[in-house]
């Protein structure tokens, strides 16, 4: 027997139970006795991996495995938005070797955040939780702290990311070697998807006009400021 107590709240939910078969009991014929002796139990197994630990918005990512003791893999989807309550997602053949694999192709249908595909065997005995990050969907602005600055100046650029990201990558573009982009920094961003970056502008760089480009790290979103740098 399996007691929990649940919330029940709007819309569907799905509720798993892991339960572990109970010990055989044997009768002891004219002895009135029960003695329990444990049967033995092939207990399935499962495994699951990711194809990448952060997808973006539009593309599709791949799970495979292992699974021993069951014909099918269960995956169910916990994550923000519609699959908070979680979501069964498929149901998988596994193969004669004991793998399984599936491509999850939601489109634009899911929003950035942080998302858990648990893998069940058919029977809920085994299961295993895979992790990863969603990123897409929102933008990056960047903001000059100045629109001129002398040769050896400090300009200070700040932001915001909404697509999800961890990080932004700042790339300077201008005259010169500069011509094609140098990267200059990648910034974790602040708990409020901040950030805020320094750069001083070496004494030997031409003068003319420079643009800082900021991207998210998994380039969905991108945004630019320019500065002349005049003496």
């Amino acid at each position: 027997s399996y007691i929990a107590n649940i919330t029940v709240t709007t819309g569907s939910s799905n509720y798993y139970a892991a339960l572990t078969p109970l010990a055989s009991q044997t009768v002891q014929p004219n002895q009135g006795q029960v003695s329990t002796t444990t049967a033995p139990v092939s207990q399935p197994t499962i495994t699951i991996q990711q194809g990448q630990t952060v997808m973006t918005i539009g593309s599709t990512q791949t799970f495979s495995g292992t699974c021993t003791g069951s014909d099918t893999v269960i995956l169910v989807l916990y994550g923000p938005g519609a699959y908070t309550n979680g979501m069964q997602i498929a149901q998988v053949p596994v193969s004669a070797i004991n793998t399984w694999s599936y491509t999850w192709n939601p489109g634009y249908r899911i929003i950035s955040g942080t998302y858990t595909m648990i893998a069940f065997d058919k029977s809920m005995i085994a299961s295993a939780p895979d992790t990863f990050g969603v990123v897409g969907g929102g933008s990056v602005s960047i903001i000059a702290s100045s629109s001129i600055v002398p040769p050896g100046g400090t300009v200070t650029y700040t932001g915001l990311c909404t697509t999800g990201a961890n990080s932004v990558i700042l790339t300077l573009y201008g005259p010169g070697q500069l011509s094609t982009g140098v990267q200059v920094a990648t910034l974790t961003l602040n708990a409020d998807n901040t950030y805020s970056y320094k750069y001083t502008f070496d004494l030997s760089r031409p003068l003319g006009s420079y643009t800082m480009m900021v991207s998210d790290q998994q380039h969905t979103a991108s945004a630019s400021a320019t500065i002349s740098l005049s003496s």
